[in-house]
């Protein structure tokens, strides 16, 4: 059944060819926008992270893997960047090397069907581990198969992560009951995929929920200590097993501007209380897919939190099932805890406070935890209600009942309320009519909910396992149909002829977009490198470095004037993409290419690399005033800190001399230089640790210069520079992932001789 429903909801893919990508929201930008199909429509905004982020991500992690090479570093993305320790790169995830064995990018739908399936069969057999019934726990797996909260961050890293929560839950179970090395592998092997799916935040917090239910399971067998300790040493090797990602990436974090300005902050990142409403009515507020959403604060995919109508109506009954009400209160108070967090309560803060990680994560998805709470609630729920159904009892009916009838008022009086309170706003913003009709469908949703379960409660028969699990599919393949659209593969980033002659140039330079023309990273896909970048993380150095010249829009930043056209020159943008009522100067710009986009030449340019024989010790805002009011960069350095003697450049009599690259690649950078004296060679690379030099094979220091670019000492002659990523992050993270799975695969031979413990009975 979930393999119909996945290939129903891909129907387009499977049967006309169409791709992922939601690439058709570049048809609202420059350069795409004049070659927009007739008749089309962009489908859903609220998405544009996938053709700007993950699409580019996928598709150069593709292209250099075929190529023989790992993708450490990205040269085509804000002057250079930390492809792999990014982590939303998600080079490791099993999900990734499907793209690398399957054609790109109908690859990208096999990705996402085996995210939803992963979670579905990992929800399926974590109920039967409980055990529940098997329709119980198919109603469970195609509660968590297509639930809302995976459906809307379906092409983010969010939703393979959320597809390992499932299998992390499974993992605690079989480790509590057994207590053996074996068990305690299982555990790290889980934790150790969910970490390299790409989002560590939305890790962290299926393992805070481990965490509690690993406590509940210690208590449920009266080993609580040996439980926790043997679960919490499984987790951790499953850390140590991908320390080769983990640490290049808290290497990454320490170098974002963006983290610690998070960090620092008091803004809890929670969605507004009044967006409670669409965890029963979720387009109570709008819908992206018809352009809409009043709600400010939050969007659309940031305050999910609606796990299916029937969904909510079983969960009470869980409370009646005899075995395992006291799972069903675990998970309920999770995913209570977790409404509470969402919502930027004073539990919010409390827990912001004590544990740090969450001073940078966004709140408002700890949605996925309180869903998965109400769906294994209601997985058991599902199985006491047919377990009272089958009962001989006289009004064994009454109970269940009372139940969903008291859930369905509740859910009820909720509504009426927000109706009621946010009535001025729906109807100022033009939404109320929507809203009432979407209040309608949840309605009738209800009374199918509700007239279900009296049937199975009246009729008492098995078969009508099938009522519920089709209500719940109808329900949730409703909400997920169209929200992420497939287009044919021509549409999905085409050839434009404003991009044709820029990728003709061989040489080594870079291009800027005004404003939103060629978003951030978009340039990647077409062989291009951009000096902007977006990915949430950012070098700190670098960014600081941007604000002097361009202005941020709290994403990445933006080309809006010429205020200060020498940071291009330096920035080695040799072509500028602009909307066709700007003009530039044309003392430093040449027009190449007019129409609604025009293409400009930068008569100005400066090389990747060069000789400088002077330079002025500043860092800071005095660094950063001094290259904004102009500062010749082509004669003399911005240094932090002064040189060496024996380092110092010698100030030339005439020409400076010549730097030529010869060689130019994503981690390796090959420069000749030829100067009478000693020289600074700078590269307007981007400064970050792991990087190397050497000059005619001997390492010498790479220096931070212009405040956040990469500076060398050459001497007088010709020379050879090599700049070489070599990152002792990924080397070290490689040695203790290998001790790692050299304990892990200790551990299997371990389950094979004896238990660490006598196994617990529950």
């Amino acid at each position: 059944m979930a393999a119909a429903l996945l290939a129903y909801l891909f129907r387009d893919s499977l049967l006309r060819g169409y791709v992922l990508g939601q690439a058709d929201i570049l048809f609202d930008y420059l350069p795409w926008q004049p070659y927009k199909p007739v008749g089309s429509r962009i489908h859903n905004r609220v998405l544009s992270d996938v053709p700007t982020v993950f699409y580019p991500f996928l598709f150069h992690a593709r292209e250099t893997v075929l190529e023989g090479r790992f993708p450490l570093w990205s040269s085509g993305i804000a002057a250079g960047h930390p492809f792999f320790a990014s982590f939303q790169t998600a080079l490791l995830s099993p999900f990734t090397q499907l793209h690398y064995l399957l054609p790109f990018p109908a690859s990208l739908t096999a990705d996402v069907a085996a995210r939803l399936m992963a979670g579905g069969v990992g929800m399926y057999l974590f109920l039967r581990s409980l055990p529940v019934s098997r329709s119980a726990a198919a109603f469970g797996g195609i509660a968590y198969l297509l639930n809302p909260f995976s459906v809307v961050w379906l092409e983010h890293p969010l939703s393979a992560v959320a597809a390992c929560l499932p299998w992390v839950l499974l993992s605690i179970d079989i480790c509590a009951r057994r207590l053996d090395g074996r068990s305690a592998a299982a555990v790290a092997a889980a934790t150790a995929v969910t970490l390299v799916t790409g989002h560590p935040e939305t890790a962290f917090k299926i393992f805070l929920l481990a965490g509690a239910y690993t406590i509940y399971r210690g208590v449920l067998s009266g080993r609580v200590v040996r439980t926790t300790i043997v679960v919490t040493s499984g987790m951790a090797l499953g850390a140590i097993i991908t320390a080769v990602q983990l640490i290049p990436f808290l290497e990454y974090a320490r170098e974002s501007r963006i983290l610690a300005a998070r960090q620092e902050s008091a803004v809890l990142l929670s969605s507004p209380l009044s967006a409670f409403v669409t965890a029963f009515v979720p387009d109570f507020y709008g819908t992206p897919l018809r352009n809409r959403f009043v709600l400010g604060g939050t969007n659309y995919n940031e305050m999910q939190l609606y796990p299916g109508i029937v969904t909510w109506l079983f969960a009470p009954l869980a409370l009646l099932h005899t075995r395992h009400r006291g799972r069903a209160v675990c998970f309920v108070i999770a995913g209570v805890l977790a409404i509470l967090i969402m919502y930027g309560t004073p539990l919010a803060r409390f827990m912001r406070m004590v544990i740090p990680a969450l001073q940078v994560a966004a709140l408002s998805r700890f949605g996925l935890i309180a869903i998965a709470g109400v769906i294994i609630a209601s997985a058991i729920g599902f199985d006491a209600l047919f377990e009272q159904g089958e009962g001989g009892q006289r009004k064994a009916w009454l109970r269940p009942a009372i139940a969903v009838t008291v859930m369905a008022m509740l859910m009820a009086m909720t509504v009426a309320a927000f109706l009621s309170s946010q009535r001025q706003l729906l109807m100022d913003m033009r939404q109320w009519t929507a809203t009432i009709r979407a209040t309608t469908h949840a309605a009738e949703l209800v009374a199918a909910s509700l007239l279900v379960t009296f049937v199975v409660l009246t009729v008492r028969h098995r078969f009508l396992v099938i009522l519920p699990i089709t209500l719940l599919s109808i329900d949730l393949l409703g909400f997920a149909d169209g929200f992420h659209t497939a287009i044919p593969k021509v549409q999905s980033f085409p050839r434009v002829p404003e991009l044709a002659a820029i990728q003709a140039d061989r040489n080594v330079v870079r291009v800027a977009g005004w404003h939103d023309t060629l978003l951030p990273n978009t340039a990647l896909v077409y062989g291009l490198q951009d000096f902007r970048g977006y990915d949430g993380i950012g070098v700190r150095y670098y960014t600081s470095f941007l604000d002097v010249g361009f202005r941020f829009n709290g994403a990445t930043h933006e080309l809006v004037n010429m205020a200060t056209p020498h940071l291009l020159d330096f920035l080695n943008i040799k072509y500028v993409l602009t909307p066709a009522e700007i003009a530039l100067p044309p003392d430093r710009f040449r027009l190449l290419h007019d129409g609604p986009t025009r293409v400009y030449l930068n008569l100005s340019v400066q090389p990747r690399a060069f000789l400088v024989d002077d330079y002025t010790v500043l860092d800071g805002d005095e660094a950063r005033r001094a290259m904004r009011a102009g500062l010749d960069l082509t004669r003399a350095a911005i240094m932090a800190r002064s040189l060496d003697a024996d380092l110092e450049p010698q100030r030339a009599s005439g020409v400076v001399g010549t730097a030529r690259i010869l060689e130019y690649a994503d981690e390796s950078v090959v420069v000749t230089t030829r100067a009478d004296g000693r020289r600074l060679l700078v590269l307007s690379d981007v400064f970050y640790p792991g990087w190397v030099a050497t000059v005619d094979d001997a390492e010498v220091p790479i220096h931070r210069t212009n405040y956040a670019f990469r500076g060398v000492s050459v001497p007088a002659g010709e020379h050879t520079v090599t700049f070489s990523y070599r990152p002792a992050s990924v080397e070290y993270g490689r040695h203790v992932s290998l001790a790692g799975i050299a304990m892990f695969l200790l551990l299997l031979g371990r389950g094979r001789l004896r238990p660490l413990s006598r196994p617990s009975t529950p």
